[in-house]
Order: structure tokens, then C-alpha cells, then sequence
């Protein structure tokens, strides 16, 4: 999931712009996965538009099969960063953003830095 997170802060980065000036790319959490997703040049509609996976070429989203995901400290299900990579919907933006996946074998907690973007897995 670490991975997924620095994919969708690297698609901002390098494709953002390119949206226009107002483009930014994000992770957008389902109880059970995730996708990846843009903005539509827009910061009024975050998170709106639904992005190829990598991996499946396909737009769906990808369900972790056995697993729970939990957020917590974002203004919504997602993860949204600018075009220098920093996350722009922490609902306290000096503190940590975290994704818990809840499957058989205990939890695993990716935590996303506020300045930096940087997601680890604790």
C-alpha cells in the first residue's frame, strides 16, 4: 500500500500540470481497496476521476481481498497531493495521515507525512 500512495504522489508530481493548473492526482480508499484517481483541473472536485492502474490497465478499483481499510486524519476517503508532491487534505495538517488495513494475520498502518508525502508501513 506504501507503494500505491508514493505511485499516486509521483503521478501528481510528474502529470499534474498537465491536467492544468489546478491538476492534482490522488488514492482514493474503498472499505475493501483502493484507485487511483484525479481531480479535473479542479480543487472544487477532488478526486473524481478514475485513472488506470499500473499494474491491470484498468480503471477499477482494486479490492484487497480479506482486508478492511480504515483512514484516518484526511478530509475524505482519499489521499490527494499537489503537483511538489505534498498531501493537500489532511484534516490536521501538521500531524500524520494513516491507512489501516485490517486482515487476517493483525493490522498494517502506512503512514503518510504531512510535508513530505512520505508513506512508510508501521
Amino acid at each position: 500500500m506504501a507503494t500505491d500512495v508514493r505511485y499516486a504522489q509521483a503521478l501528481s508530481m510528474t502529470r499534474g500540470a498537465a491536467l492544468g493548473s489546478q491538476g492534482r492526482y490522488c488514492i482514493f480508499f474503498t472499505a475493501t481497496g483502493y484507485q487511483y484517481r484525479h481531480n479535473n483541473n479542479s480543487y472544487a472536485t477532488p478526486c473524481t476521476t478514475a485513472v488506470n492502474h499500473p499494474a491491470t490497465g484498468s480503471t477499477a478499483a482494486i479490492v484487497l481481498s480479506g482486508a478492511a481499510v480504515v483512514t484516518a486524519n484526511l478530509t475524505g476517503s482519499y489521499i490527494e497531493f499537489d503537483t511538489k508532491g505534498q498531501p493537500t487534505n489532511f484534516t490536521a495538517p501538521a500531524t500524520n495521515a494513516t491507512v489501516t488495513l485490517n486482515a487476517t494475520g493483525g493490522p498494517r498502518v502506512v503512514v503518510v507525512s504531512p510535508v513530505t508525502g512520505k508513506a512508510t508501513v508501521q
